[in-house]
């Protein structure tokens, strides 16, 4: 049974690689495997899957995994002739499973892009756990930051929300063209909790045609979302003809001193909040803003009301009244060509300053291929709950600009 499903998973794999027009081999694939981790929960899904029963498998993560550049070829100079149908890489994973195992899927796409892991962890129950999944590949390497190292806390924070409810997890870790990634943020991770991660940069960099799987330098095209299944199914092989591991333990220590303050964390929509249906937060004062008659839909997964401050002579503050806080974070409009769209935050009358807030595009998180994209920014970070008094000021100086916010990311 087992020779016969690794022959049927080698053809697949085989294939994949033929039409990309890539030469990979076992260099890559051995590369691409930065940890091999604990198979106990994997096998458990693949074996799962292979009784017939219906499997749910879930990608969690940013544009990649929404699926950002499948759609587009090698450039003519590459040398790379491909034939390959437009999947990205999670439609590659379903299809091994399907094909390989005849496996019963329900796939999940939680991909949004231009999001990280502070949004991630306060979206994992809506858009993830909801779903009842089996197995979760978490895809955040490109947009967690190292110069933002409470980052590491809120995907530790995923992963043990995850691994709490036995759901198998395998990091996936995607790199830009130059190979920037904040795999190394994310690495120790992966040893701690022995956890899969599978790295793509590890594994092609050192190819010719690196530079060629990607047209826009982060989003994998074609052939990069093709080879990045294939790395990812070459693990679930492994697993697939292993005999598994003995079932593991959450570890009680954390590597990131934040990575347990994320529970109940959850995206609070201004529009909830405006109409009254948030249970422990009040609003005092709406100030300069309005709710938007329509939504905004950035990405086909979320689509969300905000509210809008438009250029004003003179600004009143949005009051609101949270009971109790540890985390507090602001989900906002992000624009390429605003300037002067900036608003002040002040917290229990203290001001905070941050260069941040503003809504124009910067260069701790710009997106080059969306003339607009949210961004999280940080507030306040507390041990204990506490009740606080949130003032949010525009200071909108352009008359072409506005400030938009859409949600406040609370746990």
């Amino acid at each position: 049974m087992k020779s016969e499903l690794l022959n049927k998973s080698e053809e697949f794999n085989s294939l994949l690689i033929k039409n990309s027009g890539v030469n990979i081999g076992e260099k890559e694939i051995t590369g691409s495997l930065f940890n091999l981790g604990n198979s106990f929960l994997v096998k458990r899904v693949i074996d799962k899957a292979l009784r017939g029963e219906k499997t749910t498998i879930c990608a969690f993560g940013g544009s990649i995994t929404q699926g950002a550049g499948f759609n587009c070829v090698p450039a003519a100079d590459s040398g790379i002739k491909s034939d390959l149908p437009f999947k990205n890489y999670f439609d590659v994973v379903c299809d091994w499973f399907k094909e390989v195992l005849n496996a019963d899927i329900a796939a999940v796409n939680a991909g949004i892009g231009a999001t990280d892991t502070v949004i991630g962890t306060h979206r994992l129950c809506a858009d993830v756990l909801n779903h009842n999944p089996d197995l979760v590949i978490l895809e955040w390497a490109c947009n967690d930051s190292v110069t933002m190292p409470y980052k590491q806390g809120t995907y530790e924070s995923i992963i043990r929300k995850l691994l709490e409810k036995k759901i198998a997890v395998v990091m996936f870790s995607m790199a830009t063209v130059t190979g920037g990634s904040s795999q190394e943020l994310h690495e120790p991770l992966a040893k701690h909790y022995n956890l899969p991660m599978i790295s793509y940069r590890d594994a092609f960099i050192g190819l010719e045609e690196y530079k060629y799987l990607t047209n826009d330098t982060v989003h994998p095209n074609v052939v990069g979302h093709a080879l990045a299944g294939v790395i990812l199914n070459k693990y679930f092989e492994c697993v697939l003809i292993s005999e598994g591991d003995l079932e593991n333990t959450i570890p009680k220590a954390t590597v990131h001193s934040e990575a347990t303050i994320y529970d109940g964390a959850d995206v609070v929509n201004f529009s909830d909040i405006f109409e009254g249906r948030v249970e422990g937060v009040r609003l005092l004062d709406k100030g300069s803003f309005a709710l938007d008659t329509q939504k905004d839909s950035f990405a086909h997964f979320r689509e969300y009301y905000g509210i809008t401050a438009v250029y004003s002579d003179e600004y009143k503050p949005l009051v609101l009244e949270i009971e109790a806080v540890k985390t507090l974070f602001l989900l906002t409009y992000r624009n390429s060509v605003f300037t002067g769209a900036n608003f002040q935050i002040e917290l229990d009358g203290n001001q905070i300053i941050s260069q941040t807030f503003t809504c124009k595009h910067g260069g701790d998180n710009e997106q080059i291929e969306w003339h607009y994209h949210w961004a999280t920014e940080r507030i306040c970070y507390n041990e204990v709950p506490k009740k606080c008094v949130l003032k949010i000021t525009p200071k909108n100086t352009n008359k072409d600009a506005f400030v938009r916010l859409y949600a406040l990311l609370l746990s």
